[in-house]
């Protein structure tokens, strides 16, 4: 009898945790895989059947055949997810029909927002824009898509008054041209796409139907939570799920959290642990710590077991995923900030690239997985020791 899994995959720290892998490995078999918050500025890569797949948009488990959903709090980049959906052999993708679509104008204002108050080091891809038009009532959602173009102009007033001080457009004439011609391109290949979710979602988990949730961005960089102004413009914990996906869960779904043997995060913002020297450059070389949308170099540094115990908090997980600990092999000596803020050290260990059997990881690892388990009070069950899928201990059957 097929098992019925159920998992909301969180990212523990500032994204870039390894959570594609995690939904790719959770995903084998599953009806159905949601994105529910973020937009193309975060992104997963997966490697499937010997190919390297970077997703902006599409949820992981499209790849193993899942139906992927794209809920209400996603912000969609037509072009971006137009591309990916036509990369990967036209999976089958449903998206909200309240989901807000990120203009092309948006990704020039949110470059000339963020110069001129400072910044807080977004990717350029419009999603704050995206999110503040929503939160201001004028943004061009899905279902908008589907109505006549004559219904379009009012919307497009709006939101030319919103942005006009910072626009290319020296007029909204122009400006409704041009948008209405965009959205004419897209509307034919999207049409068929623009459903109810959050209808479809309830009615399925009722079927007993698999899913697999994924998040774009990591616990903390969420808008409420996170740390704050350096963060992203949506919800990013388990908790906000249920809201985005619009509807509540009528059984239950295991939350997962994955985090990484050490840390990083890109753009500005404060960073326990960061290790700003040569050993930073070393673990960033070693792990190709390079931003999948932006390509920028991400900051290393030490695992914060303070940082964690907040993600669980916020999150409540049922268990963990430790992910690059291989790319620690080799190091003398690894340290963690404790949670009494302390810097705490530990032997290194060698030879986790591959393994597949717990017992057969090098003792002093073993011990810092342990430490972590009971420092932060919840299993540490998959461990990944390489960037293949099949590079992966399972302590459980969790399926």
């Amino acid at each position: 009898m097929k098992k019925v899994v159920r998992k909301i995959i969180i990212g523990g720290q500032w994204g870039d945790e390894g959570k594609g892998k995690m939904v790719d490995l959770f995903s084998d078999g599953v009806d159905y895989c949601i994105r529910f918050q973020g937009g193309s500025n975060a992104g997963h890569t997966i490697i499937f059947e010997g190919s390297v797949y970077k997703l902006r948009l599409l949820p992981s488990g499209v790849l193993r055949g899942a139906t992927g959903i794209l809920t209400s709090n996603v912000v969609i980049d037509l072009d971006v997810l137009k591309k990916e959906i036509q990369n990967t052999k036209n999976p089958k993708v449903l998206i909200d029909q309240k989901a807000i679509i990120v203009l092309p104008v948006y990704k020039t204002l949110d470059v000339k927002k963020d110069k001129s108050y400072g910044g807080i080091g977004t990717t350029g891809n419009g999603i704050g824009i995206a999110y503040s038009d929503k939160v201001n009532r004028c943004a061009f959602r899905m279902e908008d898509l589907l109505k006549p173009i004559s219904e379009w102009k009012n919307k497009f007033k709006k939101i030319w008054h919103t942005h006009s001080s910072m626009m290319d457009y020296d007029s909204v004439k122009w400006f409704t041209h041009d948008m209405t011609t965009y959205l004419q391109s897209m509307a034919s290949f999207f049409e068929d796409k623009i459903v109810d979710t959050g209808e479809l979602i309830f009615k399925e988990i009722k079927n007993d139907k698999s899913f697999v949730i994924e998040g774009g961005q990591g616990t903390l960089l969420d808008i409420n939570h996170g740390t704050y102004p350096f963060v992203t413009s949506s919800n990013t914990i388990a908790t906000s799920v249920e809201t985005s996906l619009g509807c509540h869960f009528p059984k239950k779904f295991d939350r997962v959290g994955v985090f990484k043997a050490y840390c990083t995060r890109v753009g500005n913002g404060e960073f326990q642990g960061e290790l700003d020297n040569e050993l930073g450059d070393k673990i960033r070389e070693i792990g190709k710590e390079y931003g999948v949308v932006t390509g920028r170099d991400r900051r290393c540094g030490w695992l914060s077991l303070p940082l964690l115990k907040y993600a669980q908090r916020l999150n409540g997980f049922d268990f963990l995923c430790i992910t690059k600990s291989d790319v620690l092999d080799g190091f003398d000596e690894v340290k963690l900030i404790d949670l009494d803020g302390n810097l705490k050290s530990f032997k290194g260990w060698d030879h986790t690239y591959g393994k597949k059997d717990f017992n057969s990881l090098d003792s002093n690892l073993i011990s810092y997985i342990d430490y972590i388990e009971k420092q932060i009070e919840v299993p540490i069950l998959v461990i990944s020791t390489g960037a293949d899928r099949e590079q992966t201990i399972i302590r459980g059957d969790l399926f």
